[in-house]
């Protein structure tokens, strides 16, 4: 808008200034050449009929000149003079409707891999340089036998008539492989991409559907075979549109709270209820009920997770209101790694924990290790922050990451649970039991709480009793259950 602006008002200014120029030179002229006034009428008449023509002919030539600087700019990218979307997709579907029966067509996307992160170790203008010469090195080595786009920061793609191909995809591997090594060469930066590829007519007939097709090899590339090529698989896709349908019902429930809370009690060790960990459940009106683990995934990918924190938080609050600060003193919420490593998804984490004051005291976020181990760093000062509201924090499945100790030296912990991988062997495994009894007296030297998780058997909480444990949860004492449930326990 600004641009166009911008245009109209460069026009508006060479016309003002041609008009005024005109008619005080051109009014000089006539009055020192013709001093009889008939003449002198005529004079100004023909002068005015000039201008007339002159300004025609003026504001043509420029209107042509800014209409073309705005299609240029709207048809092709202004860092690369490579062909944008819009324009790419246009193009691709006019050479589409003339694919003879005996041709193929290939569509290749290619992604800089980690390109974020040469973007923060170069500096955005050296890396803008690169991406201008990558765009120079992919016109001068397919010059016009492919259409050349720039679909994103660090995304492009190459679309090719093929007789085979296959073939012509290799082809078009190889120098991308050898247009990025040169430019690692040059720029210091270890520079590879991931490829997804998509074939007309086989993935598609239409220029729409095919770029559906190489963008979803890519994605999924990413996800699996980066730096390798990648070709478009219509089973995946199937259950990629399976989870992108699952995401939209899933967007629905919780706009219209359609999910529940189960709730599973955490007993001290005379086996008295101290707090209770939240836990989700969505029964699906078609598929039945869908389990957590393949919800909170597609909820994080599809960026529903601080609406499920948001419904989790909320409807905790309104049911378990009666009993917080009498029989219940702490409640326990688990965090995904998409918040904990988010700095935007904190903010509204923060907006809904200050708009319920009086639940804070009792709230508890359950972090993962390896949620944690993201960014240690950052997870740390998110935590401290949240911190200030009251919030408490408990590291979650305790022994299963890498780093454990250094965490708990490092974050703002109030609880450490043992997973209950250990809890179920360390009656026959003594390097199980070492481990449980080791995590108990590192805890106890922090002064944190110690949770064992999953306790289902008699003989395992006297031995955790014995070892010196505060706290267990597990179907030995409780399964998770209904707020109506729970609260018949609770009184």
């Amino acid at each position: 808008m600004q641009r166009t602006a911008q245009l109209a008002l460069r026009i508006t200014l060479i016309y003002t200034v041609f008009g005024l120029l005109w008619i005080t030179l051109s009014d000089r002229v006539l009055n020192s050449l013709i001093n009889d006034p008939d003449l002198l009428a005529s004079a100004q008449l023909i002068k005015g009929w000039g201008f007339i023509g002159l300004t025609a002919l003026l504001l043509y030539f420029l209107s042509v000149r800014a209409l073309t600087t705005y299609q240029q700019a709207f048809e092709s990218d202004p860092l690369t003079k490579l062909l944008r979307h819009d324009r790419f997709k246009l193009l691709l579907s006019q050479q589409l409707q003339h694919l003879s029966p005996d041709q193929s067509y290939v569509l290749v996307y290619f992604d800089i891999d980690h390109f974020s992160e040469i973007n923060k170790t170069v500096g955005h203008d050296k890396a803008d340089i690169i991406i201008q010469r990558l765009a120079k090195h992919l016109r001068s080595r397919f010059a016009i036998e492919a259409l050349l786009a720039r679909l994103a920061v660090d995304q492009f793609a190459v679309a090719s008539v093929a007789d085979h191909g296959e073939q012509k995809v290799e082809q078009v591997y190889e120098r991308i492989m050898s247009i990025l090594q040169q430019l690692s060469i040059e720029s210091g930066c270890e520079l590879k991409a991931t490829y997804g590829v998509a074939l007309a007519p086989q993935d598609a007939k239409h220029a729409k559907g095919l770029m559906w097709s190489a963008s979803e090899a890519l994605r999924l590339g990413k996800q699996r075979n980066r730096t390798q090529i990648n070709f478009f698989n219509p089973d995946l896709s199937a259950q990629q549109m399976q989870a992108i349908k699952l995401s939209r019902d899933l967007r629905f429930a919780l706009e219209n709270e359609q999910l529940t809370l189960a709730y599973q009690p955490q007993f001290n060790m005379h086996k008295q209820v101290t707090g209770v960990e939240v836990l989700v459940r969505w029964h699906h009106p078609e598929e039945g009920p869908i389990s957590p683990a393949l919800f909170v995934p597609l909820a994080e990918h599809y960026g529903l997770i601080d609406k499920l924190t948001s419904f989790v938080i909320r409807q905790s609050y309104s049911e378990l209101t009666p009993f917080l600060g009498r029989q219940l003193s702490r409640v326990s919420v688990n965090t995904s790694a998409a918040e904990i490593n988010n700095a935007a998804l904190i903010d509204k984490l923060e907006h809904v924990v200050s708009s319920l004051p009086d639940y804070s005291q009792y709230l508890q976020l359950e972090v993962t290790e390896t949620a944690a181990l993201e960014n240690l760093e950052f997870a740390r000062s998110q935590m401290v922050r949240l911190g200030r509201l009251g919030l408490r924090f408990s590291l979650d499945d305790f022994g299963t990451g890498y780093s454990s100790l250094s965490m708990i030296k490092e974050l703002p912990l109030h609880e450490l649970k043992i997973d209950r991988s250990f809890i179920s062997s360390m009656l026959n495994e003594h390097g199980a039991r070492t481990i449980v009894e080791s995590v108990i007296n590192i805890a106890k030297g922090y002064k944190l709480v110690v949770v064992a998780e999953g306790v289902e058997h008699e003989e395992e909480f006297a031995l955790l009793a014995s070892l010196g444990c505060s706290e267990v949860q597990g179907y030995l004492l409780a399964k998770p259950m209904p707020i109506d449930a729970l609260q018949q326990l609770l009184t």
